[in-house]
């Protein structure tokens, strides 16, 4: 409807020409307790989608990049660094015991030993990792689990939403003869969830959301309304005909005439233009409320 020689839409043609793996895109929110149950859940969710080529053109999945991977340490501030270089060389010790044996077992065999050989500052230092450990024990045996972070635990920060939150962006392989283009597309997610098992998780929610799929949205609201709103116009013609007109042979002159007028002008629609869009179904309405004025003139002259 806008043309493509206005700015903004040369900006966005040109932004979609330059990042082509942003133009298109369903964006799947990926959300757990902690920031290493989102990481795998979205990696494992971007890698079962990625075998679909069916269904989407590209799976992107930004912090499960390699490249990300070995370098991400390096997009930190200076002094972030620095105080995650010495909490991790202060948790060394116990990094390397559960290196060897990464077992309950092992967790417990080093926290005696760290507890049996500290002393009263290293037991301040040992504290907070004791602290997450009862709470997610405590929660658990309260049947409410709250799993431990060990990334918060190593950086010293608290989980914040933001970090328990993965974004996952899908090129859809879109079918516009539908009304519903991306129907397909979310049925794969959909079905991708529950092979993994992320739906009988209740930790994890998982959500899209993207241009297309609002269209799609839109037009479903529509489809779904349209039978009501057309019924009820219909309704209040014929009612205001009948008290207008007082006689049932001109009203059903006038409801005649105003369907085939609505069947003549949808035929000529889908002949010349070969498809139809969001305001060709919100027309019919409007055909009903305005031209049946020429069925009024016409019985009343």
């Amino acid at each position: 409807m806008l043309s493509a020689e206005l700015p903004f839409r040369q900006n966005e043609i040109a932004i979609g020409k330059a990042f082509p793996l942003l133009t298109g895109v369903l964006s799947l929110v990926v959300e757990a307790p902690t920031e290493e149950a989102a990481d795998s859940a979205a990696a494992r969710l971007a890698a079962r989608l990625s075998d679909r080529n069916d269904r989407f053109r590209t799976v992107f999945y930004p912090e499960g990049l390699a490249f990300f991977q070995r370098n991400g340490l390096l997009y930190l501030t200076v002094e972030e660094l620095e105080s995650v270089a010495d909490r991790l060389a202060e948790a060394q010790p116990l990094l390397s015991s559960l290196n060897a044996d990464p077992t309950l077992r092992g967790l417990t065999d080093v926290i005696a030993l760290a507890i049996d050989r500290a002393d009263a500052e290293a037991a301040g230092a040992l504290a907070p990792a004791l602290d997450r450990m009862a709470e997610a024990v405590e929660g658990m045996a309260k049947g409410n689990a709250r799993p431990m972070s060990w990334q918060s635990l190593t950086s010293g920060a608290a989980p914040d939403s933001q970090s328990k939150r993965k974004f996952i962006l899908l090129q859809p392989v879109r079918d516009f003869g539908s009304l519903e283009p991306v129907s397909a597309a979310l049925a794969a997610i959909a079905a991708a969830t529950r092979e993994l098992g992320l739906d009988k998780d209740p930790g994890i929610r998982i959500r899209a959301t993207g241009g297309d799929l609002m269209l799609q949205e839109e037009l479903k609201t529509i489809e779904e309304g349209i039978g009501l709103v057309g019924l009820l116009s219909v309704s209040f013609v014929v009612i205001l005909l009948a008290l207008g007109l007082r006689s049932a042979k001109l009203v059903a002159g006038a409801l005649i005439t105003l369907v085939v007028g609505l069947i003549c002008t949808a035929a000529f629609a889908v002949a010349t233009y070969k498809t139809l869009n969001l305001i060709s179904v919100a027309f019919a309405v409007l055909f009903i409320g305005l031209s049946v004025d020429f069925g009024i003139h016409f019985t009343l002259r």
